[in-house]
């Protein structure tokens, strides 16, 4: 009995002892389990229950033959891109040690299989055959790929394929035949109105645990705007790295050249490459999701999906077919399956962002399938929640089925939310007045709670790239919080939404070979190009006006630039598609109501057959006045008051230009005009106004103006605030003056 109780004692210490140190993993029927710890293999699994411990890792492969389809990009000797279709099938069971410890590291660093194998099957392609694959070398490629298990005879590889060749130079262009692919996937999260003056806030109150750790890890700072502060400008000039007089992009709306007729951005508008065009003329695979004025979709080495599959402003039915939402055509059916219609959004994820009442929420879900519904901040939430968890469910299938060297997410949820709540947050605007107060509160902390939304997004986006990714975090600009916040003019107020941006945007440059450093340099949207193209070793193209941020990289981690001058990456690969109609789809004339309800662009006014909007030539102004070409500027801002006469941006352009030129005599008209037709009298127009007569040496011409103006409120104030000031000015004069002059000034 003793001998058998010590046996037993021994079996319960030896249990105790592996309870201690190991526990049980299960690996299913049809797989084998790769068991990693850290970046090693310690065992091959076969279906059943097994020990390991608990630092251990343990990633499924399929048991058996299974076949695989990819895309194989090679760079040939003539500097060619060439992308081509490749089939195989592998047998795990047969695969060397070496082979499966580098797939159990793809896997474990977070890439699904196909992803992984596709990495693998490139990177055997690069190292035969002097990094060209063509039929010929198919044997090669195949006894390069024997040790992952290639089964004998499977391969195929496709003949042809698309190659992308320099323009006009088919051969021997140094810079194609110099580049070697990037080390490391870029992933390019665009925020649209992110803030540090609110992200800061949050950071410290510890509401925003993936920002803080960007930040923490690698090189930020402020990115500054440029004029106009509107979307589509804005993301285009990133995108592209040229100015918007180079790349086209004006406005919300464009004038379709074949018809005249006003059509939503698209893409045809765009007159010069982008980052995107870039890296597919060097063979390298992208991924853009809901990017600015990227439909109809561009055929891409990768996938593009457009800002007209779930965007709030810009959404194909349901269920529909629209060709061009996205690229290759054969993603619609997953992009459709992915899609979040409104109605799918729930009463909870609503609360989540505002504390409002079932009731309440109900009555917006029935104005959903109006366009005036996006008046109602209820209903415009519940769409801006769909888009963005339509295009974050894209993102996160395209991401776990591949990597591509350059990803580009853009969210804009979180200017829309600006645009219908920033005026309630604490303290509440006396604009909001009319509110009532329980409405009030509930709104108040909606944009502090889009931001941890959009903070929990990031960090899948993050995750789902994996740890050798780059990650950049931009936005377009700022939005007005706290004591900067216009007093008067709502954010949503129609065709001015620009007054509540600011022209400090965020940036943040996370990864491998990053540094971590506060950037307090001036940093401009013009750099955004630059320094992905820096990323991927290709040098700033002599028309790209901003430069490449090298000071974000680690002491000799940045990636070597070829010492080769680019007039132009227009010249380099295939050209953009010319532009030969607006691409008019049957949604235009609701996304127009909606932009008009959300007071993007400006409504009513006479129109004419052109080339843009007034809203396009206003913008187009602006940006010649900001260059100092007070001509151009002057003729553009003509063209936009030919267009709508009761506009008053124009008029307020044109002032500026003749003030600019040392003429406010010549202001005065315009400035006059403006302030008749504007239907919202912004109280600082009068002090301006009232800036033009000193100038002028007018200041009885602008009391006398002032005082035919019947206002109330506190643009009476203003108004009041006005003629003290040129009363004071005149004074001044008077006293400069023989006493009779001055007698007849204080009788005024």
């Amino acid at each position: 009995m003793r001998p058998r109780m010590v046996f037993a004692a021994g079996l319960g210490a030896a249990a105790l002892v592996a309870a201690l140190f190991f526990c049980w993993t299960r690996v299913p029927g049809g797989a084998l389990g790769l068991q990693m710890r850290g970046d090693r293999l310690v065992g091959i699994l076969s279906s059943g229950f097994h020990l390991k411990r608990p630092e251990d890792t343990v990633v499924l492969l399929p048991s058996g033959q299974h076949r695989y389809d990819g895309t194989l990009l090679t760079i040939t000797k003539e500097g060619a891109s060439r992308n081509r279709a490749f089939h195989l099938s592998l047998d795990f069971a047969n695969a060397t040690p070496e082979r499966m410890t580098t797939l159990g590291r793809a896997l474990a660093e977070g890439r699904d299989l196909d992803n992984a194998i596709g990495l693998m099957v490139n990177e055997a392609a690069q190292s035969g055959a002097n990094g060209s694959a063509t039929p010929a070398d198919e044997a090669t490629l195949a006894a390069t790929l024997e040790p992952l298990g290639l089964v004998a005879g499977t391969l195929r590889l496709q003949i042809g394929g698309t190659v992308a060749l320099p323009s006009g130079q088919t051969r021997g262009n140094p810079l194609l035949a110099t580049f070697k692919p990037p080390a490391w996937p870029v992933l390019v999260i665009g925020i649209d109105a992110a803030d540090w003056d609110l992200i800061n806030p949050l950071i410290g109150a510890g509401a925003l645990p993936n920002l803080k750790a960007l930040r923490d890890r690698g090189a930020w700072g402020t990115l500054r705007s440029m004029t106009p502060m509107l979307s589509p400008i804005l993301w285009t000039t990133a995108a592209t790295g040229r100015p918007p007089e180079d790349h086209g992009i004006m406005d919300f709306l464009m004038k379709d050249p074949a018809t005249g007729a006003e059509v939503p951005i698209s893409r045809l508008f765009r007159r010069v490459k982008s980052v995107w065009n870039i890296a597919g003329d060097f063979g390298l695979s992208t991924l853009t999701v809901a990017w600015w004025a990227t439909w109809p979709a561009e055929a891409v080495i990768g996938e593009m999906i457009t800002d007209r599959v779930s965007y709030s402003l810009f959404d194909f039915p349901s269920g529909g077919d629209q060709p061009g939402v996205v690229y290759p055509a054969s993603l619609l059916p997953e992009v459709q399956r992915l899609k979040v219609d409104p109605e799918e959004i729930s009463y909870e994820e609503v609360r989540a962002i505002i504390e409002i009442d079932q009731g309440q929420f109900e009555r917006a879900r029935l104005a959903l399938d109006s366009p005036q519904g996006y008046s109602d901040p209820v209903c415009h939430l519940i769409r801006v929640l769909s888009s963005t968890q339509t295009y974050h469910a894209i993102a996160m299938k395209s991401l776990a089925r591949r990597t591509p060297a350059l990803s580009m997410v853009y969210y804009q949820g979180l200017d829309e939310v600006n645009h219908r709540f920033a005026q309630y947050a604490p303290p509440a605007l006396r604009m909001t007045r009319d509110v009532p107060p329980p409405l009030v509160a509930a709104y108040a902390e909606a944009v502090s709670n889009f931001y941890r939304l959009q903070d929990r997004l990031i960090g899948d986006l993050v995750a789902a790239a994996g740890s050798r990714a780059v990650v950049m975090i931009l936005s377009d600009h700022g939005f007005a919080n706290g004591s900067e916040r216009p007093l008067d003019v709502p954010p949503d107020v129609e065709g001015k939404p620009g007054l509540w941006h600011t022209a400090d945007g965020i940036l943040m440059v996370a990864g491998p070979p990053i540094r971590a450093t506060h950037l307090a340099g001036q940093i401009g949207l013009l750099d955004i190009a630059p320094t992905l193209l820096a990323l991927f070793g290709l040098p700033r193209a002599a028309d790209m006006p901003g430069h490449a941020l090298t000071d974000i990289f680690k002491t000799d981690a940045a990636p070597s630039t070829p010492g080769i001058d680019v007039a132009s990456y227009e010249q380099i690969g295939e050209p953009l598609q010319p532009l030969s109609a607006a691409g008019a789809s049957p949604q235009d004339e609701e996304m127009i109501a909606k932009l008009t309800a959300l007071g993007y662009i400006q409504s009513g006014g006479e129109t004419q057959r052109g080339t843009g909007t007034a809203t396009y030539h206003v913008n187009a102004g602006h940006i010649f006045l900001s260059k100092n070409q007070l001509d151009r500027a002057g003729e553009e801002f003509e063209r936009a008051r030919a267009i709508a006469p009761n506009f008053e941006q124009p008029l307020l352009g044109l002032a500026q230009v003749e003030m600019m030129r040392g003429r406010p005599a010549a202001a005065i008209p315009f400035m006059e005009q403006a302030i008749k037709v504007s239907e919202i009298a912004q109280p600082n127009l009068l002090t301006r106004a009232a800036l033009i007569y000193q100038r002028a040496g007018a200041p009885e011409q602008g009391i006398e103006f002032l005082q035919t103006l019947q206002l109330t409120g506190r643009k009476e104030a203003y108004r009041l605030t006005a003629i003290g000031l040129l009363r004071r000015d005149g004074s001044r004069d008077s006293a400069h003056q023989g006493p009779d002059t001055a007698h007849a000034h204080a009788r005024d």
